[in-house]
């Protein structure tokens, strides 16, 4: 449980808008137009979502160095956008996973199950996926990947209610 305070420097909020997202838990949406003006504490109880198993291959002449290297899952979530009522919120993705990638080029991660998130239902987009190979020191982005799902020019792979059972990627160097 955690509690959100609703006063800031002795003022109190008079309205409050609040996504509550947790590793692997369900989204949580708070739209509050009014609020009392005793300073609200407005109680959130994060649940457990169902997730999503994705499995990958990354297609590649190169050899990636095993032991320097991670893959990384961020989610895009779109509606945040729609959600504050603004054209461009300027947020940034959330890291979902970081996992290692086999000799062969295979990956898995469990995904957000995103699509079936009754939270997110009103909302159109619901986001997307972006697979990176990071310098595992470091943490800088090495390589984008992209597949045939994420669609010309895109390097995302849209949220839906299943995957193929493997996904082929490749290696895009990072800019």
């Amino acid at each position: 449980r955690y509690e959100v305070p609703t006063m800031r420097d002795g003022v109190p909020a008079t309205s409050l808008k609040l996504m509550i997202r947790g590793a692997r838990c369900r989204t949580q949406v708070i739209d509050l137009p009014e609020l009392d003006k005793d300073g609200d504490v407005v109680r959130a109880r994060l649940r457990r979502a169902r997730g999503i198993e994705f499995r990958g291959r990354i297609d590649s002449p190169q050899v990636l160095p095993r032991n320097k290297i991670r893959l990384t899952v961020e989610y895009w979530a779109h509606w945040k956008c729609e959600f504050m009522g603004v054209p461009d919120c300027m947020i940034g993705p959330n890291r979902i996973d970081s996992v290692d990638v086999a000799a062969d080029g295979r990956f898995k991660v469990r995904l957000p199950d995103i699509a079936n998130d009754p939270a997110l239902a009103a909302f159109s987009d619901k986001g997307s996926f972006q697979f990176f190979i990071r310098d595992r020191e470091s943490g800088d982005i090495l390589y984008n990947l992209s597949c045939e799902m994420c669609g010309k020019g895109s390097r995302s792979v849209p949220v839906a209610t299943e995957y193929p059972q493997e996904s082929e990627f490749v290696l895009e160097p990072y800019p």
